[in-house]
C-alpha cells in the first residue's frame, strides 16, 4: 500500500516507454469513442495472472473506462468483469471499493494498522506442494497465447503455476525477459518443454532486450 500511494498516474510519466497500462487500454479500445461503441470492443475474455499484491492494473483500467466513457461505477464494474478477469497468485492487500464491500479499500488509501491487520488475511503463503487453483490451470491450458511481462521465471513460481504439464505443443508464450543471458532462457526453455506433447522450442519467444511495453508492440498491437 505504500507503494500504491506512490505510484504514478499516466500523465505524471515522461517516457511514455515505461507505460504499458496506457498504451494496453488504448489499443484495447481501438476506434471506441462513445459509450454506445463499447459493444464492439474485442470479445475474447483476457485474462492478468499476477504475483504482486497491488491492484494497479485494476484500478487503471476501472478509472479509464469510467473516465473515458462517462460510465456509472456500476456500469464499469459490469464491463470490466465482462472482459477481464484478474487473478492474485499470491492474494493482494485488499478489494478495490468497487470490487467488494468485504476488506476494501480505494486505490492509494492511507489505512490505519489496524485496517492493515485486516488487509494481512488477504495474503497468501505459498508452500511446495500446493498449485493454482484449478480453474486457473484450466485457463492457462486452453488459451494458446500466453504473455508474461516482467516475470523472472524464478523456479517455484514455475511449479506453482504448473506450467511444465499444462504447456501443450499448441501454446505459444512471448515473453520479456530484459537482462537474461542466453544460458538462462535456454535454461527457461528446457525446464518447460516435456517431449512432443509439450511446448516446441520456437513457440517460446523470451526476449532478453525488451521491457514489457517493447514485448506488447513486437507481438500484441
Amino acid at each position: 500500500m505504500w507503494y500504491e500511494r506512490r505510484s504514478k498516474m499516466s500523465s505524471q510519466i515522461s517516457q511514455s516507454e515505461e507505460d504499458w497500462y496506457y498504451e494496453f487500454f488504448n489499443e484495447f479500445t481501438g476506434d471506441v469513442t462513445t459509450k454506445q461503441d463499447l459493444v464492439n470492443l474485442p470479445k475474447e475474455k483476457i485474462y492478468f495472472i499476477t504475483f504482486n499484491y497491488d491492484r494497479s492494473v485494476e484500478n487503471y483500467l476501472f478509472l479509464s473506462f469510467k473516465n473515458s466513457f462517462s460510465l456509472t461505477d456500476k456500469e464499469t464494474k459490469e464491463l470490466i468483469n465482462k472482459h477481464f478477469t484478474f487473478y492474485h497468485v499470491y492474494g493482494k492487500v485488499l478489494n478495490l471499493d468497487w470490487e467488494s464491500e468485504e476488506l476494501a479499500a480505494p486505490y492509494k488509501n492511507r489505512a490505519a494498522l489496524s485496517f492493515l491487520d485486516r488487509a494481512n488475511k488477504q495474503i497468501n503463503l505459498i508452500y511446495n506442494e500446493r498449485r493454482i487453483e484449478d480453474h486457473i490451470q484450466d485457463m492457462i491450458k486452453n488459451n494458446n497465447t500466453l504473455i508474461f511481462l516482467g516475470f523472472g521465471f524464478a523456479k517455484a513460481n514455475l511449479d506453482f503455476l504448473n506450467l511444465r504439464e499444462l504447456l501443450s505443443s499448441t501454446h505459444k508464450i512471448h515473453a520479456s525477459g530484459f537482462g537474461l543471458h542466453d544460458s538462462r532462457i535456454i535454461n527457461i526453455k528446457s525446464f518447460l518443454q516435456r517431449g512432443i506433447v509439450g511446448i516446441k522450442d520456437h513457440n517460446i519467444q523470451i526476449e532478453p532486450k525488451f521491457n514489457s511495453l517493447q514485448l506488447l508492440r513486437r507481438y500484441i498491437f
